[in-house]
């Protein structure tokens, strides 16, 4: 059941958020005033 449960979260952050992200990066960016340097993402 847990694996299940993961697994739909995964599918539901690739399918449904994933557009949001670059506009929260892009708020977190200007509201810490960063111009410029490379995101890694956690699960990389």
């Amino acid at each position: 059941m847990e694996k299940e449960k993961v697994v739909g979260f995964e599918r539901i952050a690739r399918e449904v958020f994933s557009p949001v992200y670059p506009v929260i990066a892009q708020e977190i960016m200007n509201t810490l005033g960063i111009k410029t340097g490379t995101c890694i993402p956690a699960n990389h």
